[in-house]
């Protein structure tokens, strides 16, 4: 007899919890007690703008609690897939405000035979994902300077990732580099590490002539270009249409002629 009685008041309960979900998701249904009551969506182009709506979950527009929840997991999806911030706060009681913008492109970086894009972040992104070109000599970064827990990753790695490189070093020259006169002439610069030290080789197009310039990492090496190249190109034969200039020597500068085509 108990155990019957047990049995009843076990489908009663089924029964009376089975009533309340149906009726809160019919109220929910029928009345969008828990919708969206405004959504501020700010983007920089219609196509970020759709690829955002993809992401968004339709609950999340059904049920606005879902987007407390999912909006960090829609910030990561954006962010990996396309060079953007992505930022949610709620302005009122299922009210939600949402910017994406742009990463802003600072250098163009050749690396494991690809160029692309780097942020001062230390974001990187193949340069067809990116919204605009800009000016920029491309910065060849050696795999001598990747970081030794990145060694062995992916050699093309997808989407938009952290840099294996120290960007923090790399600002450091480009920050002395991009004060020079001679600075708009660089066509590329070789970022490399021999022997445990930074090496430069730096290409100048100085009205059709190719100069290599091959540096240590040292500042006043640097800045003793300007002085440097107002010495030689007046000496140099004019028919030499590529020249190189060692710098990494402690006592000595070496001026060669460079084989035609050498330079690249």
């Amino acid at each position: 007899m108990a155990s019957k009685v047990k049995s009843i008041r076990y489908y009663i309960l089924v029964f009376i919890l089975s009533f309340l979900a149906g009726s809160y998701f019919f109220f929910f249904e029928s009345f969008g007690f828990f919708s969206l009551n405004g959504y501020v969506l700010e983007t920089p182009n219609a196509e970020v703008e759709k690829r955002f709506w993809e992401l968004l979950p339709p609950e999340c527009i059904r049920y606005w609690p879902a987007l407390v929840f999912k909006s960090s997991q829609i910030r990561a999806l954006m962010e990996k897939t396309i060079p953007v911030k992505v930022s949610t706060e709620a302005k009122g009681v299922g009210i939600f405000h949402t910017r994406v913008s742009y990463i802003e492109p600072w250098l163009k970086i050749e690396w494991r035979g690809n160029v692309w894009h780097l942020s001062k972040e230390g974001c990187m992104w193949a340069t067809e994902l990116s919204f605009k070109d800009f000016k920029s000599p491309v910065w060849k970064v050696s795999e001598a300077l990747t970081r030794y827990s990145d060694i062995g990753k992916s050699i093309t790695p997808d989407g938009v990732f952290p840099a294996m490189f120290s960007v923090e070093e790399l600002e450091r020259f480009e920050a002395i580099i991009k004060v020079k006169s001679w600075y708009t002439d660089v066509e590329y610069v070789d970022f490399d590490r021999r022997t445990g030290e930074i090496l430069l080789r730096i290409l100048l197009n100085i009205n059709g002539r190719k100069i290599l310039l091959i540096i240590n990492g040292e500042e006043n090496k640097i800045s003793e270009i300007d002085m440097l190249l107002k010495q030689i190109l007046p000496q140099i034969d004019l028919r030499d249409r590529e020249i190189l200039i060692d710098m990494s020597y402690p006592d000595k500068v070496v001026v060669t002629r460079a084989h035609e085509g050498s330079l690249k």
